[in-house]
């Protein structure tokens, strides 16, 4: 009665054509190459490493950093995973955006770029156009979506590789979206 009083009888018999379907996606799961995925995560990770080190070379050499930690690893003046923490410091590097959305980042690039005379491009140091000029925003871009790409598309990927099937079995939940 619901169905009909909202008139989704054409959404309803949609939906109960896919039952079948999903069901058998569920139970037989996605092959997927998981040693070849798995061989992307060492790139990956050192992306997000290169472009962590120079951002926080970028904040140490703009004087941004109120204190450097050094540990085994290398230093660090900031918690580039932090927002409130990279607004500060971008805040105290003259970046003055409210968030740090890719509209607003964009916005303050594009006036930055053009008082300099500057336009996004790579650079040798490491070969990724993320349309950004300002070398703190490029490296915090580069980070990003690294770390991004790393975590939901091949340690997230790899995490829900069934061991006994070697699949991915996905779970639909039609009528909770």
């Amino acid at each position: 009665q619901e169905i009909a009083a909202e008139h989704l009888e054409r959404v309803m018999e949609i939906e109960s054509a896919l039952i079948p379907i999903t069901a058998q996606l569920e139970y037989n799961g996605i092959e997927l190459d998981a040693e070849r995925l798995a061989a992307a995560k060492p790139v990956a990770d050192a992306i997000v490493r290169n472009a962590t080190q120079r951002l926080q070379d970028e904040v140490i050499i703009g004087g941004a950093a109120n204190e450097i930690t050094f540990d085994r690893d290398g230093y660090s003046a900031v918690n580039v995973g932090s927002p409130l923490q990279m607004l500060e410091v971008f805040k105290e590097l003259g970046i003055n955006v409210p968030t740090l959305g890719k509209k607003d980042l964009s916005d303050w690039d594009a006036q930055w770029a053009r008082k300099q005379k500057k336009i996004s491009r790579a650079n040798e140091e490491d070969d990724f156009d993320v349309g950004y000029a300002h070398p703190v925003l490029r490296q915090h871009a580069i980070r990003t979506a690294a770390a991004k790409l790393e975590g939901t598309y091949i340690s997230g990927i790899l995490s829900k590789i069934n061991p006994i099937t070697k699949r991915i079995h996905p779970g639909f939940k039609q009528c909770g979206a």
